[in-house]
């Protein structure tokens, strides 16, 4: 809602539940209602509390480069998918749970 109508940033939701078909068709008719580009992933690791080896060493990598921990159900997930999937220009980086 705070983006303007017609902006030429990319959103890109990394959902962190599979299958969220719901939630997925709500928001991006809104996007396409405001002529809003949006890239919807779903949630890469099988499911909300899944995981996998390589997701535990990018927690790793990350804490080693920052200090900072990330939870594995939301922020690693997300920062896992962006080091496969590198995106240009500025990143606004919205955590909407975890810690």
């Amino acid at each position: 809602s705070a983006m303007e109508e017609g902006s030429q940033t990319t959103v890109h939701v990394i959902s962190a539940v599979r299958g969220a078909v719901r939630e997925m068709h709500r928001v991006c008719n809104y996007a396409e209602q405001r002529n809003i580009k949006l890239n919807w992933v779903e949630e890469p690791f099988g499911g909300y509390g899944k995981s996998a080896p390589e997701l535990f060493a990018a927690i790793e990598e990350f804490k080693d480069k920052t200090g900072i921990t990330l939870d594995r159900n939301y922020n690693a997930k997300l920062w896992y998918w962006l080091q496969k999937n590198p995106l240009e220009g500025q990143i606004v980086w919205i955590n909407t749970g975890g810690y």
